[in-house]
């Protein structure tokens, strides 16, 4: 029997997708934008940098009165 090949173009929503994918599914996509160097910093033009500033802030056993009073307003432009 002959081979047939057809080339077919689908507009699927990516949200749409999303929504039916299972958790390993959504695993592998994760996985797979990683190995493809996207990343929520990149789309969002963040320095990498920024990772390493907000673990030692997640660290920090002891910070100021003041300095919590900062990061809850710079959270709160964000929430």
């Amino acid at each position: 029997m002959p081979e047939i090949n057809v080339d077919v173009d689908v507009d699927v929503d990516v949200v749409d997708f999303l929504d039916e994918c299972s958790t390993s599914e959504i695993e592998e996509v994760m996985e797979w934008l990683d190995e493809n160097d996207y990343s929520i910093q990149r789309s969002l033009n963040i320095e990498k940098d920024i990772d390493e500033d907000l673990i030692k802030l997640i660290n920090c056993i002891s910070i100021t009165t003041e300095d919590e009073e900062l990061i809850k307003e710079i959270a709160s432009r964000y929430a």
